[in-house]
């Protein structure tokens, strides 16, 4: 018998697959499944955050979840399918940032969405910029988020490479800043004194 899955079509709505096609979920079907889906969201970004993203199980994640391994498996084949997905959510934030403003993308701009990005997901502020695996995953994250920055600001800043490092460098003063320090305190890494408003001053200049 072939495995029940979800997926999302096209224009996001959750459905699963029958032997006529895709059946999209409605009422309190669907509500379980985006529920369902947001829970095991959560515990793989927790676990994201703690250890070694090699070193994490489907088991772990379930049990974090607190669902059953089969609804993991309704949802995603994998892990590697998750950890995708979850990437996309962030971007998908990061991206609808970019889209909520009329102002140009700027260090400043950059800065502003990136500490938007962890006070929306606090799990991400737990001081573990020792972690390899969770610096490596959120640098897959800013990485795209840069070219989506690049795509969008005038043709003389994309072809001047100078201005991307600019871009890289206030998304790596403020990830270290809030990984490392409690985001009111950024004195303890970087030993600057400034708010966090006084910091974007300076990220604007850098």
């Amino acid at each position: 018998m072939e495995k029940e899955t979800l997926q999302r079509h096209s224009f996001g709505s959750l459905c699963k697959k029958s032997q006529g096609g895709l059946v999209f979920l409605r009422g309190k079907e669907y509500r379980s499944a985006v529920r369902s889906r947001e829970l095991i969201h959560q515990a793989m970004l927790d676990l994201i955050c703690e250890k070694n993203l090699n070193d994490i199980t489907i088991k772990e994640v379930v049990d974090r979840a607190k669902i059953n391994r089969s609804t993991f498996y309704a949802h995603y084949s994998n892990l590697g399918e998750l950890v995708e997905e979850i990437e996309q959510e962030l971007l998908s934030y990061l991206k609808d940032q970019i889209s909520a403003r009329d102002q140009a993308v700027s260090p400043e701009l950059v800065a502003k969405q990136v500490i938007g990005l962890f006070n929306a997901y606090p799990q991400l502020q737990k001081k573990q910029a020792d972690n390899p695996s969770l610096v490596a995953f959120m640098y897959r994250v800013f990485n795209k988020y840069l070219d989506m920055c690049m795509q969008v600001v005038p043709l003389s800043l994309q072809e001047d490479p100078s201005f991307r490092m600019r871009l890289q460098l206030v998304i790596t003063l403020v990830f270290y800043g809030i990984v490392n320090c409690e985001s009111s305190l950024w004195t303890k890494k970087f030993s600057y004194p400034q708010t966090t408003a006084e910091l974007i001053n300076i990220c604007r200049k850098l």
